[in-house]
């Protein structure tokens, strides 16, 4: 008796297998393409928070009093915290830099070596190359324009207090930002009095960003995360999510749409059956079972073959990426790479096959509760 239900169900099924499988193929297609779609749009909010925390200087800032936020040791430690890849000391100085007689305004930050393999200026060099201490100094090209500068050529530099240094151009960035193009200068570490200094922390996670700047208080300085930093590309990101959540929605209702029409044409075409299952003793909630059964049933499965295609085709596409430089021409949240690589998450899996499994329940309530409602009399009238 136990097995006489699903044995029941999965009979009914096959007598209309070619419905069925038409009705499992569309909803296995809408999972497999939400499952995609949601993975495309994690890539692109990975890509977006890649390109303007290199441009900013981290996904978490650690700044202090005194020489400690800048210290190595203290970068050393970060770097053991869980989660982080990289822990870059910096130094930041206003000064005034003249070739000739052209000068401007510019912030000298000194960095260390490591500083070229995370920040979008050394990945934005047209000429030279990274500044190696010894008084070498990287400059962006509208600042290089602004002064006549060129590689090789000697810059005068005054900070604060009236002193002088000479530096030597060794490389010219262009990042089409232009308060870095304009203003940003970068040196060795050394070459950088420490008058203002921090550490910038890089995530393997961006989102852990909250729980790292939650740490800085085990190293006595305060900390700011790039949702801070950043606003407009959190409200971004927040909006990219609850347009896929719309989507989602929609989704939904068109399948839930679909699937209802495929169970009330199953339903008409099969009264004569249900009413002699009536006739032979079955309940009217018996016959709403068999309804639902078997429109769960393929509900679940398709929603289980969707997500295997879903996923397969999402790590394919995430192992070559999607490029998308011809859309994203001029946006500063793609200056370094436009090129996305779709990333698979646990909500964005599941999601879709919950939505799968809703519609069928849903969409199959009301055809369920006809079929229940229907007489022995009204089925016995088609034989």
């Amino acid at each position: 008796m136990t097995a006489f239900w699903p044995v029941l169900v999965l009979k009914m099924l096959l007598r209309r297998a070619r419905r069925g499988v038409i009705m499992m193929a569309a909803t296995a297609m809408a999972v497999a393409c939400l499952i995609a779609l949601d993975a495309v749009m994690e890539g692109v909010g990975d890509a977006m928070i890649r390109n303007s925390v290199a441009a900013a200087g981290g996904h978490v800032t650690l700044t202090g009093t005194a020489r400690r936020a800048a210290d190595e040791a203290v970068a050393s430690e970060v770097r053991r915290w869980p989660g982080v890849c990289e822990a870059l000391p910096r130094r930041t100085q206003a000064a005034m830099l003249s070739h000739g007689r052209s000068g401007a305004a510019v912030t000298l930050v000194g960095v260390v070596p490591a500083e070229r393999n995370w920040s979008i200026v050394a990945a934005k060099i047209i000429g030279g190359g990274f500044p190696r201490g010894g008084g070498s100094i990287l400059v962006g090209s509208d600042l290089a324009d602004r002064l006549g500068a060129a590689v090789g050529d000697r810059l005068e530099a005054t900070v604060s207090g009236g002193v002088g240094r000479t530096f030597t151009v060794c490389g010219v960035f262009r990042t089409r930002l232009p308060h870095l193009d304009a203003q940003l200068v970068l040196a060795g570490m050394d070459d950088v009095a420490p008058a203002q200094q921090s550490v910038h922390v890089f995530l393997a996670d961006p989102y852990a960003a909250p729980a790292a700047a939650a740490r800085a208080g085990e190293l006595a300085v305060a900390a700011s995360q790039w949702q801070n930093d950043l606003p407009e590309l959190a409200g971004l990101i927040s909006l990219n999510r609850f347009s896929m959540n719309v989507v989602l929605g929609l989704a939904l209702l068109i399948l839930a749409f679909g699937i209802s029409n495929n169970v009330f044409q199953g339903v008409s075409q099969r009264r004569r059956e249900l009413s002699i299952l009536r006739a032979m003793g079955l309940t009217s909630r018996g016959v709403m079972a068999i309804v639902l059964g078997e429109t769960m049933l393929m509900a679940a499965v398709a929603a289980v073959i969707g997500a295997a295609v879903g996923i397969a085709a999402t790590l394919l596409w995430a192992r070559w990426g999607l490029d998308l430089s011809p859309w994203t021409s001029g946006n500063p949240h793609f200056l370094i790479s436009a090129v996305v690589y779709p990333r698979l998450t646990g909500g964005g899996v599941i999601a879709p096959m919950a939505v799968a499994c809703a519609c069928g329940f849903l969409a199959a309530l009301a055809p369920a509760r006809r079929a229940g409602r229907s007489t022995i009399m009204q089925g016995l009238r088609m034989l």
